[in-house]
């Protein structure tokens, strides 16, 4: 396989959620505007995906329109960041809350064809203080995981180009990646084995060492974001696999986007 043409990054989270929004209610700070975006940018694949499967949007312009007045009115005008505090639950579910009760007054102040045709929280006979997902895995939940996950391989996967074993991703990508995105079965050992001229002793070593590799990473990508709380990380990672073993991840992913 050719050699990945991405640069390394720096990461999709820099620092701890808690310390960026801390950072965004101090009215003095110079760098609020790329703090601010560096945040929302964190998120929108689960806006997105949670508006798409969850509130039945179907028009991509109505999804960007309802991303943007989410942010506009929510975090510019409301700046339901001085809000939120870190004693109170996740911040995903929070914002998660924020986004469905903007959608919910969006549905009940326009009387466009547009809207009438989506997903009703008047026919589900929920209020926005009750709003609850009716579906297993929550698709904001799954947008979130999508973007951990994602950063995780790419650190995985940099990893072994850099080192000079891209035999050992391409292992785990074989094996594990590619199967966990897009639901295709992974290449038998004996297979994998026969093709890379190796034992399956080898082959399943490298596997064992790719994914050693992933753990690790997987659990600095969440102390970026969680900070280094054992039982916060190991609350995340027990989320995570609930999300992988389930369909939900498949069904909503748009494949590959590592």
């Amino acid at each position: 396989m050719a050699e990945p043409n991405h640069n390394m990054k720096k990461g999709a989270f820099p620092t701890t959620h808690w310390t960026v929004i801390n950072a965004l209610k101090r009215p003095d700070n110079q760098e609020k505007e790329s703090l601010f975006v560096e945040f929302v940018e964190q998120y929108l694949p689960a806006f997105r995906l949670h508006l798409t499967h969850a509130r039945g949007f179907r028009n991509e312009a109505d999804i960007e329109d309802a991303i943007q007045g989410f942010l506009t009115d929510k975090f510019v005008i409301k700046n339901i960041l001085e809000h939120v505090h870190k004693d109170r639950g996740r911040l995903r579910d929070y914002l998660r809350r924020c986004l469905d009760n903007y959608c919910y007054e969006q549905h009940r102040s326009l009387a466009s064809k547009a809207w009438d045709q989506r997903i009703t929280w008047d026919d589900s006979g929920l209020c926005p203080d009750e709003l609850r997902q009716t579906t297993e895995i929550c698709p904001f939940d799954i947008g979130w995981a999508n973007t951990v996950m994602t950063e995780t391989i790419i650190r995985t996967k940099d990893q072994f180009f850099h080192s000079q074993r891209q035999h050992v991703w391409d292992v785990f990508d074989l094996c594990i990646v590619r199967p966990l995105f897009t639901g295709i079965p992974a290449i038998p050992y004996s297979e994998l084995a026969e093709e890379m001229g190796l034992s399956v002793k080898a082959v399943q070593n490298r596997r064992v060492s790719a994914l050693r590799a992933f753990g690790k990473h997987l659990t600095a990508v969440i102390a970026e974001y969680v900070g280094n709380d054992p039982d916060s990380i190991d609350m995340e990672i027990s989320d995570l696999n609930t999300i992988m073993r389930s369909g939900a991840f498949q069904d909503t992913s748009d494949g590959l986007s590592y």
